[in-house]
This record gives C-alpha cells, sequence and structure tokens, in this order.
C-alpha cells in the first residue's frame, strides 16, 4: 500500500494561463488540472516525470509523434492509466480516433459552499483526493483492500459510458456551488453528467457511480489518517 496524505500539497511548476484553478493553492490547481491529462505541456514542464527521455515519455513529449507510436501506447494495458490517457488524447488532437475505447478515469467533482471536492479513480487503482480544505491523498499502489472498490467505480462508470455520447467540445471549467459533475475519461474523448448536487445524487444513471466514488474516497481518507 501506497498512501500519501498531505496538508500542504507543493511542487515545483510552472503557472500556465488555461489552467481552471478552482483552489487558492496554486500547487493544488496544477494537481487539479493533472487529473485530466488533456494538456501534454502540463505534464512535460510540472509532472513528476524524472526522466523524460525514457520510454513512453520521450515518444509522449514529441511533437511529431508518429500516430501508430501513440496508438501502441494507448493500448499497451502495462502503462499507467494516465499515461495512456495522454497518449489517447495526443491521437485526438491529431484528429485521430483511438481503436480501444476503453474507461480509464472517473472524475468526481462536488462544489460545496466551503470549496470544491474532487475525486480521480483511474482503472490502474490509482488515484487522487482533493478535499475542499486544500488537503490531498495521492493513492498510488494497487491493494487488495481497494481493488473491489476502484472495480465498482470503473463498471458503473462504463454502464453509463454505454448509455450517453461524448462531449465534442473543450473541457468546461469547474462546476458553480451547488452543482456536482462526473466526467468520464474514456481512449475516444469525455463524457460526463452535470446537474445540481441533489438532483444528480437522486439520478437513476449518476448515483450508482456517485456512490461508488464516495466509497472510494471514505476508503482513502480513513487509510491516509492510519498513515499519519
Amino acid at each position: 500500500m501506497n498512501c500519501e496524505g498531505i496538508s500542504n500539497y507543493s511542487i515545483s511548476f510552472s503557472i500556465f494561463e488555461n489552467m481552471f484553478s478552482p483552489y487558492k493553492n496554486e500547487a493544488l490547481n496544477l494537481l487539479y488540472n493533472l487529473l485530466y491529462c488533456d494538456d501534454i505541456n502540463l505534464f512535460r514542464e510540472n509532472s513528476e516525470v524524472t526522466d523524460a527521455e525514457t520510454y513512453p515519455w520521450y515518444v509522449l513529449f514529441d511533437p511529431q509523434a508518429r500516430k501508430d507510436d501513440l496508438e501502441i501506447i494507448v493500448n499497451d494495458h502495462t502503462h499507467g492509466s494516465r499515461v495512456r490517457l495522454l497518449a489517447a488524447n495526443r491521437l485526438r488532437e491529431m484528429q485521430v480516433k483511438p481503436s480501444l475505447k476503453e474507461l480509464l478515469g472517473v472524475v468526481i467533482e462536488v462544489a460545496l459552499p466551503e470549496g470544491l471536492d474532487v475525486l480521480a479513480g483511474y482503472n490502474d487503482q490509482t488515484a487522487r483526493y482533493i478535499n475542499y480544505s486544500e488537503k490531498v491523498v495521492i493513492w498510488e499502489t494497487a491493494d487488495p483492500a481497494s481493488l473491489p472498490l476502484f472495480v465498482n467505480l470503473m463498471n458503473e462508470g462504463a454502464i453509463v459510458v454505454n448509455k450517453i455520447g461524448p462531449w465534442e467540445k473543450p473541457r468546461l471549467p469547474f462546476p458553480d456551488q451547488g452543482n456536482t459533475r462526473v466526467t468520464f475519461q474514456v481512449t475516444d474523448g469525455i463524457y460526463f453528467g452535470q446537474a445540481a448536487t441533489n438532483v444528480l445524487f437522486k439520478d437513476p444513471m449518476a448515483s450508482p457511480v456517485l456512490n461508488a466514488g464516495l466509497a472510494l474516497m471514505k476508503f482513502l481518507t480513513e487509510a491516509s489518517q492510519e498513515k499519519q
């Protein structure tokens, strides 16, 4: 088990004008935007990647990357979900639809009066949770105790993805107070649903995903507290 709970998330980073900024802490705003894996420049300049010359990073960071090489990364399940999403999104920028349609991540954003709560769970059993209080939990290693929670989140998410269509426009800013958004990160694009929080939690299609996310969030926060 590798769970990192941190009160003040801090890394070296560059500020980009196109980043959405739901938090006072700019490092958290970076972390928030990195959840979506839709801007390779953020990873190139700011991620925890220590050696950009290693595979597959040198492919992902190459402005002239070949479509076939990116497709190989998307289809390779030995890579992390965020790596595969980066490759898929680069292909989409080239107007190329990946041959594989697979749900790789679910991001749940709940805009509370106190701030934005965000959970991102990926199908490689990694996760990030940003609490409205600006505390962070980073979950990096697959664990038998967390496996069923990730499986449930991905299964419930896949049910929704199979019933709705992709969002063809740029990613929206974070939701306004009182609203909740669920974003499904699929290799062929993002799918999402958004509504007033009390409405979405009662929605027959959205509520199973939200409840699965709540179960994972509870596990992550409890695991973080145990570590501390």
